[in-house]
């Protein structure tokens, strides 16, 4: 079976690698340089708190199949499973917190509660968490994924299983042949059975190439990268209006909780990317004034219910997308699964809440899509709330200790 998948970010390079692995002719392309586009400019966080139910469990298996995958690639040292870290110190974020750590707990995510104090003792020593009222909340087995060099190896297994790779290669124009698909770019012409589409933030102009419009919308996001510090971070970290963590090489990228609308210029990114510095600057020791190496604009593709979309486009079963929010936590899972279904015609239960016929109803924006952070729901509470929540709180604190 020869199979042309348009997008080389995290999904379409998993989808390469697990297709080229069991013998499919592969095509992958990219208009840019693989691994250039929004999975390049990502936070990278491998995480499954804040969601709940059945996409909260998908979460999970999709963060422990990292670890398999990365061996299987020899590339362990690409994956980062030390966990993540959230900071409260507001009633409405306790609160707002608690409801998230027992959903994800009943998904399977392990959770520990304990102090500020004994966390930056135990993990953290350059973190600067005043004592608070509430717990931290540790998820030991989150983690960060150092994303290109990851669709490096995956790419490059895939290429030498027989795949073919065509970097900087826009697609023009995809047309049909008889029951075969001929791909057309700027240089490129290649004949193929089946079609994925991975463009990411571009889903809906590769869409257009079929004339199916799906809701997929986008969210512009910057992150800061600094300079090698001297911090010894391993924790992803949340905290007031700012999650940072670990980005190799000493350095750490930062990123603010709240989403932005539109695309800055490279001016305003450059301002926002300060702000974000400033913000980090309270809850780390050792770290300057002048600390921003380069500042990064993403692009976020999010289709419109909050849940990925995988699967065959309504009236064109030999043509599927795979787009998401997260695709860094769940790339390598949707990968594997997507894989197997073109290969074998049997559709995947892991995959079966979120097939792109859904998008054709009515959108029900799901209440567990959770851009939220501590800080951003900033309030106030009065003593006695606070007392009420640490109190509820201290025995799941003493039970994790």
């Amino acid at each position: 079976m020869r199979i042309g998948i348009v997008g080389a970010g995290i999904i379409g390079s998993s989808l390469a690698y697990h297709l080229s692995r069991d013998r499919a002719k592969v095509y992958i392309f990219d208009a840019r340089r693989a691994g250039s586009g929004t999975s390049q400019a990502t936070f990278s966080y491998l995480n499954a708190v804040r969601f709940a139910g059945s996409f909260a469990e998908l979460r999970v298996r999709a963060i422990n199949y990292w670890t398999e995958l990365s061996r299987e690639l020899g590339a362990e040292q690409f994956l980062h499973r030390d966990g993540s870290v959230y900071y409260i110190d507001s009633l409405i974020d306790a609160e707002k917190m608690e409801a998230h750590a027992a959903a994800s707990s009943a998904a399977g995510l392990p959770i520990e509660r304990m102090s500020a104090g004994e966390f930056v003792a135990k993990y953290e020593p350059n973190l600067v968490f005043p004592e608070s009222p509430y717990p931290v909340y540790r998820m030991p087995t989150e983690g960060w994924l150092e994303s290109v060099p990851v669709i490096g190896r995956l790419l490059l297994a895939a290429e030498q299983a027989g795949a073919m790779i065509v970097s900087n290669d826009r697609v023009t124009q995809i047309r049909t042949e008889g029951s075969a698909y001929r791909i057309t770019g700027e240089a490129a012409d290649v004949v193929v059975d089946r079609i994925v589409l991975c463009g990411g933030p571009e889903t809906q102009s590769l869409l257009d190439l079929f004339g199916m419009v799906l809701p997929v919308t986008t969210r512009a996001g910057v992150t800061v990268v600094t300079k090698p510090l001297p911090t010894g971070l391993r924790h992803v970290v949340y905290a007031g209006k700012v999650h940072f963590k670990p980005d190799g090489g000493g350095r750490l990228v930062a990123g603010r909780t709240d989403y932005r609308t539109s695309i800055p210029e490279r001016e305003a990114a450059q301002q926002a990317g300060e702000e974000t510095a400033a913000l980090v600057r309270p809850w780390l020791r050792n770290f300057g004034g002048d600390e921003i190496e380069s500042v990064r604009i993403g692009i976020r593709p999010i289709p419109s219910d909050g849940l990925p979309m995988v699967g065959a486009i309504p009236g064109h079963p030999n043509v599927s997308v795979a787009v998401t929010h997260s695709g860094i936590s769940l790339g390598g899972l949707i990968g594997r699964e997507h894989a197997r279904e073109i290969l074998t015609g049997a559709a995947s239960s892991v995959l079966a809440d979120y097939r792109p016929e859904r998008m054709l109803g009515e959108i029900i924006l799901r209440d567990t899509f959770a851009p939220w952070a501590p800080g951003d729901l900033a309030a106030s509470p009065g003593a006695n709330s606070r007392t009420a929540i640490a109190a509820g709180t201290a025995g799941q604190m003493e039970a994790a200790q």
